[in-house]
Order: C-alpha cells, then structure tokens, then sequence
C-alpha cells in the first residue's frame, strides 16, 4: 500500500501544474489538498487550510498572464496517515505591466 500512495501522491503534481496553467484556478486548486493540507511556498507565502490556500491563489490570475512549471527532485515521505511531498520546480511566468 506504502508504494500505490507514493505514486497517487506523485499524480497530483501534474494536476497542480495543469491548474496553475489554468488561470491559477482558486476554486479547483483546494480540490486536491487536504483541508488541513499546506502550500508552504517558501518565497511567496504559506497557507494551512482550504480557505487560506483559495484566497493564496485569488489575485494569481490577475497578477500573471501566463506560466509554465517544471517540477524535479521529488520527495515524499509517509508516516500512518500523514503525507508530506517535496519538489523543487522552475517557474517561467509572464507579469504584464
């Protein structure tokens, strides 16, 4: 079972990616989080629950135009029922003035 959540884990990075090029979508980005889930975005900010994580996401549509993420380097690590996964990722995105 251990190796079957790993890669359910690992599946949601592709869908994070795909939203975030969907306009950042606020509404779809809570779907795949936990509600105590947390985006720990260490040079933008951090949220800890559905409702932090929506109104993160909320002006990033507005901000920028366009963005493509490549994720690498995963890790993940599972404990009973407690999951955390680590990426780093290279974001190319377009702020018009």
């Amino acid at each position: 079972m251990r190796l079957e959540d790993i890669e359910g884990i690992k599946q949601l990075k592709p869908l994070y990616r795909e939203i975030c090029h969907d306009d950042h979508s606020p509404d779809r980005i809570i779907r795949i989080f936990t509600t105590d889930g947390i985006w720990d975005g260490k040079f933008i900010d951090n949220a800890k629950d559905h409702q932090e994580i929506q109104k993160l996401f909320e002006p990033f549509n507005s901000i920028m135009s366009f963005s493509r993420h490549l994720a690498m380097n995963t890790g993940i690590c599972i404990e009973e029922d407690t999951a955390i996964g680590t990426w780093c990722f290279f974001c190319l995105f377009y702020v018009p003035r």
